[in-house]
């Protein structure tokens, strides 16, 4: 069972959900990207129950965490931890309705999804002139629909596979939202993930205590 929690900050309150697993060993993190809210990884959510912790949130101005002051940057929100929108990020039917419900809720209200949305972009300009280091210290692995048309995503994961060496994995028959076009290969590819990184971190551990 999901438990909705609060995060107070100086420009609102962000709205999160956790659930905890007893004995698990890890806790997954899921974080909706620009528009969308945690109802993205309800089929994550669904499958790793009895299996992993969970975290999940609707980002700083966004679903239940709205009303929210827009003064803040891509850093800050890192540090907290209709139609067209819901076609051109799924191509399953299940993904498209799901992107559909969430764009209705910013129906009637096009400038609050205006201000959101040029925010985010402006944040991710901003982030991106600073031309910060993009190597990951942590195991990683990249998810890609085949059919993922949102903007250059699939030439930036070709570019970070190539540049960085992580591992490249294409979803098909999925576009941008590729964790609701084919919820069963996603999940199997982070479960499998998660495992292999709890694989190598072992060894470690028993270094450690020996």
């Amino acid at each position: 069972m999901l438990l909705q929690r609060e995060y107070r900050t100086r420009c609102g309150v962000i709205h999160y959900w956790i659930r905890k697993e007893k004995g698990a060993k890890a806790t997954l993190v899921f974080l909706p990207g620009l528009t969308a809210d945690h109802h993205l990884f309800d089929k994550q959510i669904a499958y790793f129950e009895g299996k992993y912790s969970v975290f999940v949130w609707d980002a700083p101005g966004h679903a239940a965490s709205w009303p929210f002051d827009f003064t803040f940057d891509l850093f800050d929100k890192a540090k907290w931890l209709l139609r067209s929108g819901s076609k051109g990020v799924a191509v399953s039917a299940y993904g498209k309705k799901l992107m559909h419900d969430i764009m209705k809720g910013y129906e009637g209200q096009q400038e609050r999804y205006a201000k959101l949305a040029g925010h985010g972009f402006r944040i991710l300009a901003e982030a991106m002139e600073r031309d910060l280091p993009d190597r990951i210290a942590c195991p990683a692995l990249l998810l890609c629909g085949e059919k993922d048309h949102a903007g250059s995503c699939i030439r930036y994961n070709k570019a970070w596979h190539k540049n960085t060496g992580i591992r490249l994995e294409w979803i098909k028959n999925a576009g941008h939202n590729s964790n609701t076009d084919a919820p069963e290969t996603v999940n199997r590819l982070i479960e499998e993930h998660v495992i292999r990184c709890e694989a190598e971190i072992a060894p470690e551990n028993k270094e450690e205590k020996s």
